[in-house]
Formats: structure tokens, C-alpha cells, sequence
């Protein structure tokens, strides 16, 4: 589905970006920004 790549798309830049901190103080923010990209591709849908 097109959601699921841009969130897998969201999720490398993401890891490229910021080197990998203590496991589950990364994985909270990983999922925290997942769920604002998710959000905000549903409620602000793009062109492409």
C-alpha cells in the first residue's frame, strides 16, 4: 500500500539522519514520529 511506503520511506530517513541512541529511548521517538508522518499524510494527503 501507498501509506505503508511513505512510512518505510519516513523510516530510512529517519535512520540515515540520527545515528541509533539506547534502544528504547529511540524506538519511543521512532514510533512517536511514525505516528506524526501517518497523521499527517491521512489528514494532509500529497499529490504524488
Amino acid at each position: 500500500m501507498l501509506g505503508k511506503t511513505i512510512v518505510q520511506g519516513y523510516i530510512a530517513k529517519v535512520q540515515s539522519f540520527k545515528a541509533p541512541r539506547t534502544g528504547a529511548q529511540s524506538i519511543i521517538t521512532l514510533n512517536a514520529r511514525i505516528r506524526g508522518a501517518v497523521s499527517h499524510c491521512t489528514t494532509e494527503p500529497s499529490t504524488r
